[in-house]
C-alpha cells in the first residue's frame, strides 16, 4: 500500500493513513474496551518517575548514536558522546531499577533463562528481519528499476507468510513444543537472508521472492512461539512488564537492525571508493561502480544478518523445552 501510495501520490500520504488509522484505532478502543479491563491492582499508588526519567535518556541516546553513526562517523565527536551517555546512563538506570521499591522495569525477571533467551533472540531476529527490509527496496528499485508500487507487491508476500505461519506455527508448538519451531524458524531466517546474499544485478524475481519467502517464514514460525515462552516464563501477574520488555526488544531491534544494515553497506561503499549515501543508488541512472560497490555492501549485510540468525538458533537450543514453568519472583 506505500508503495503504490508513493508511486500515485507522495511519500507524505503514508504519513497521512496512518495518522487516519491511529485514529480510527483510538476510537474503536475508547468505545470496544470496557473499563473493567483497565483496573490494576492500585496497592501501590507509586510510580517510578526516576526510572522513567532514565529510560528516556537511555532510548535517546542510543538512538541518536545507531541512527547517526553512519552518517556522521562511528568515530566522531557526537556519536562517541552518545554512546558514552548511553553507557553511563544504562548503567544509572540498571542501578536505579534493581533498588527501586516499585521499578520501571523488573530486571530481576532476567534470572528466569527462558525469560532471558527469549528477549535476547527476539531482539536479533528483529534486527535481522528489518534489515532485510530495509534494503531490499534500494536493492529492487536502484537495481532492477522498479517502481514503488512494484516493490510493495514484491514484499507483499513477506507480511503474507509471516501472518500466515504466526497462527501455524503458535498452534504446532502449543502442542509439540516450542523449541524446536523457534530454532527452526530462526534456521528457515537464515536460510531466507542467504539466499538474499547471493542476489546480483541480474537476480531474477523468482531468486528474490524465494529468498524473501524463507526468511518472512522463518520470522512466522519463530515469533509466535518465542513469545509463548517469553510470557509462560513469568507468572500472569507480571505479563504487563513482560509486555513492556518484549516491545523495547522488538523496537531497539528494529532501530538496530536499519542503523547497522545501513552501516555495513555504506562502509564497502566507501572502500570501494563512492560517497557514503546509500540513497545515491536510487538515482536515475546509478554507475556501474556505484552499484558493484553497493550489491557488495548488501551482500556483507545479509551474510552478516544471516550468521546472526544461526547465532541465535544456538542460543535457542540452551532454552527449556517447554518454557511452561514460571518464574517463581518475590512479590513487591
Amino acid at each position: 500500500m506505500g508503495g503504490f501510495l508513493i508511486t500515485a501520490f507522495d511519500w507524505r500520504w503514508i504519513f497521512y493513513v496512518n495518522a487516519s488509522l491511529a485514529i480510527v484505532a483510538i476510537i474503536a478502543a475508547a468505545c470496544l474496551i470496557r473499563s473493567e479491563v483497565l483496573r490494576q491492582d492500585t496497592r501501590s499508588p507509586k510510580y517510578d518517575f526516576t526510572g522513567a526519567a532514565l529510560s528516556a535518556v537511555v532510548l535517546l541516546t542510543f538512538l541518536l548514536a545507531v541512527s547517526n553513526g553512519s552518517q556522521m562517523g562511528w568515530t566522531s565527536g557526537p556519536i562517541l558522546a552518545a554512546a558514552l551517555g548511553f553507557i553511563a546512563f544504562l548503567a544509572a538506570f540498571v542501578w536505579w531499577e534493581l533498588r527501586s521499591d516499585v521499578p520501571l522495569l523488573d530486571l530481576r525477571l532476567f534470572r528466569s533463562r527462558v525469560f532471558s533467551i527469549g528477549l535476547i533472540t527476539n531482539f536479533m531476529s528483529f534486527v535481522a528481519t528489518t534489515s532485510a527490509r530495509f534494503l531490499l527496496p534500494f536493492y529492487l528499485q536502484g537495481a532492477l528499476g522498479y517502481t514503488p508500487a512494484v516493490v510493495g507487491l514484491v514484499l507483499l508476500p513477506n507480511a503474507a507468510s509471516r501472518i500466515v505461519l504466526g497462527v501455524v506455527g503458535g498452534h504446532l508448538s502449543d502442542r509439540f513444543g516450542r523449541r524446536p519451531f523457534t530454532v527452526t524458524g530462526l534456521l528457515l531466517s537464515a536460510a531466507g537472508l542467504f539466499a538474499l546474499a547471493s542476489l546480483s544485478v541480474s537476480s531474477s524475481l523468482v531468486h528474490v521472492l524465494v529468498g524473501v519467502l524463507l526468511q518472512s517464514a522463518g520470522t512466522g514460525f519463530f515469533q509466535s512461539p518465542n513469545s509463548a515462552s517469553i510470557f509462560s516464563a513469568v507468572e500472569t501477574g507480571r505479563h504487563g512488564v513482560v509486555s513492556a520488555f518484549v516491545s523495547l526488544s522488538r523496537n531497539s531491534g528494529t532501530v538496530t537492525g536499519t542503523a547497522v544494515a545501513t552501516s555495513i553497506v555504506v562502509a564497502v561503499m566507501v572502500g570501494g571508493g563512492d560517497e557514503p549515501d546509500i540513497n545515491a543508488v536510487l538515482s536515475s541512472v546509478p554507475t556501474t561502480g556505484l552499484l558493484s560497490s553497493f550489491m557488495a555492501g548488501l551482500k556483507s549485510a545479509f551474510m552478516v544478518m544471516g550468521a546472526l540468525q544461526l547465532a541465535s538458533a544456538a542460543v535457542s537450543l540452551f532454552s527449556s523445552p517447554t518454557g511452561l514453568q514460571p518464574a517463581s519472583l518475590p512479590e513487591d
